[in-house]
């Protein structure tokens, strides 16, 4: 379950396996090592990595962020203030629910609902993949958290309990 839990500073981490999420029934970018010396040039280039999912604690906060990992991995009742959610696919969309049950979390921030293809200075646009009414109606039928959407240039800050 925990693959590693330490200290930094004031900052408790827990670092959790996780699985990605699948597009058409494969994780993306699945293979060993990249193709190239350079950047990735091309999607066919990139690399998935080992994907995880972090449980971060300083005082009284705690954040949950999901990198493409399952909360049916995470201990049940751990109370978060924030939950960082991947949106982009069809698996994240649908574990949602259980996620916000399970986290009961104040906030809920979709994460990979951007199109990410387009430069930041393009402006914010959802993904083609991305359903934001639905992550929207599960959000307000499971009446846990506030969902919180950012603009990229606009900082947030977890408000104290």
């Amino acid at each position: 379950m925990f693959r590693l839990s330490g200290r930094l500073g004031p900052w408790k981490i827990r670092v959790l396996s996780a699985t990605h999420d699948r597009l058409f029934g494969k994780v993306p970018f699945d293979q060993s090592e990249m193709r190239g010396s350079g950047p990735p040039l091309h999607p066919a280039d990139w690399v998935c990595g080992e994907p995880l999912a972090f449980l971060i604690e300083v005082g009284d906060q705690r954040i949950y962020i999901d990198s493409g990992g399952t909360p049916a991995q995470f201990p049940p009742q751990e109370r978060v203030d924030l939950a960082i959610l991947g949106m982009a696919l069809p698996d994240s969309r649908a574990r949602l629910p259980g996620a916000i049950e399970r986290l009961h979390p104040r906030y809920v921030l979709p994460s990979h609902q951007d199109n990410f293809f387009r430069p930041l200075d393009a402006g914010f646009q959802f993904g083609a993949l991305t359903d934001f009414s639905r992550v929207r109606r599960d959000c307000e039928q499971a009446n846990r958290g506030r969902l919180i959407l950012l603009d990229y240039f606009r900082p947030w800050t977890l408000p104290k309990k």
